[in-house]
């Protein structure tokens, strides 16, 4: 073997250990920032006052097994789950409690959609909104159904969306109730455009690849090294796997001084107050437009509920000024914008509840949105209010 034939074979071999050795600092990155996750979801169960209560820890664990899967028009959906606390029906929303069991003649439909508030994040079945609400309605006699289509992370795009599809089923809602507010704001603080409809779309975009891969028709795979597939995926995944080339880039961008695409996705997008509370209240606007359309086609009425957050609430108690973080977009005076110039939209059946917490001195909410069972309770009892004025 010649010199220069055993020097390239030394260097390939220095390459691969010095690869190996990489790739098990990338191995133990990995397995550091696991073992930092769940210190952090240890953390956050010790440092909340809802969730420290051993007698709530129940709802942190049956969470956990809430699993979505893609939905082409929604962005996603849940399957369905049976758990002690939380029940995942078929049709992939959460069960309601207390209904009337049956469609009666002169039963009333009400249909209920909104984010994780509504769908019932860190309650069980009979503590939701809409379960509590339908225990308020059919006290007297079971006359009404309550369906919950609320869903984990949804904002009024979605909901509206979800809408149209849920008549086009041929549903027949007597009443429907919009519950948002929340997903609203912290969608477009999170991703600063216009562009983007749900939470998380570039990842699910990014997830999906090239859709033209799904027209193509069923044909043998080709398994062999010799793939185009196979080297769109090695030129694609190199830079992040191939920790040579990839330490080696961060190394170079460094010393120039330069940000990753990825590091750029990852900044939180300064806002302007003004362009921000116009683009909120004019995508919620917009939506509203389509749904008061719909329902004069499909005949049903709908209220459009504005929910009270952690920032609306006047008295807050020592836990929830814990739960308040730093966000340096500040969502305190965001919401509080948005309100005031959404009430002043004068928006058709529009009814802002913000300010139904001021006089509660105990602890209601649990994070930034989500409310105790016992804030629930108070929330469906001013939804019952509203529909008896309404109907």
């Amino acid at each position: 073997m010649s010199i220069g034939v055993k020097f390239g074979v030394n260097v390939l071999k220095l390459l691969f250990i010095i690869e190996l050795l990489l790739q098990l600092v990338s191995l133990g990155r990995y397995l550091y920032y696991k073992y930092q996750d769940n210190l952090y979801l240890k953390r956050q169960i010790s440092e909340n006052w809802y969730l420290r209560n051993s007698k709530n820890r129940w709802r942190f664990e049956e969470s956990a097994w809430i699993y979505a899967d893609y939905h082409p028009l929604l962005g996603w959906l849940p399957r369905p789950m049976q758990k002690e606390h939380v029940h995942i029906t078929q049709e992939r929303i959460r069960e309601t409690m207390f209904n009337s069991h049956g469609y009666l003649e002169n039963e009333t439909q009400v249909f209920m959609f909104g984010g994780s508030t509504l769908w019932g994040v860190y309650t069980s079945d009979n503590e939701t909104i809409s379960s509590l609400l339908a225990k308020n309605l059919n006290t007297a006699s079971h006359i009404y159904s309550v369906t919950n289509f609320g869903q984990i992370a949804f904002n009024s795009n979605q909901e509206l969306v979800y809408l149209t599809q849920v008549l086009k089923e041929g549903k027949k809602p007597s009443i429907i109730i919009f519950y948002d507010g929340c997903n609203d704001l912290f969608f477009d603080l999170k991703h600063g455009l216009s562009t983007y409809s749900v939470f998380y779309e570039e990842g699910i975009k990014f997830k999906m690849g090239n859709m033209w891969q799904f027209f193509q028709r069923e044909s043998p795979t080709n398994l062999s090294l010799f793939n185009s597939d196979l080297l769109m995926l090695i030129k694609n995944y190199s830079p992040k796997y191939i920790k040579l080339y990839y330490y080696t880039q961060k190394i170079i961008e460094n010393l120039l001084g330069k940000t990753t695409k990825s590091e750029i996705n990852l900044q939180v997008p300064q806002i302007e107050n003004d362009t921000f509370v116009d683009r909120v209240i004019g995508n919620y606007e917009q939506n509203v437009k389509v749904i008061d359309a719909l329902s004069q086609t499909y005949g049903f009425k709908y209220i459009l509920v504005w929910q009270p957050l952690l920032f609306t609430k006047k008295i807050r108690t020592n836990d929830e000024k814990r739960i308040n973080h730093y966000n340096p977009n500040n969502p305190e005076l965001m919401y509080i914008l948005i309100t005031d110039r959404i009430k002043k939209t004068h928006l058709k059946n529009f009814y802002d509840l913000t300010a139904i917490f001021d006089n509660e001195q105990e602890s209601i909410f649990i994070d930034e949105c989500h409310v105790t069972p016992e804030g629930n309770e108070i929330i469906s009892k001013n939804l019952e209010e509203i529909l008896k004025e309404k109907l």
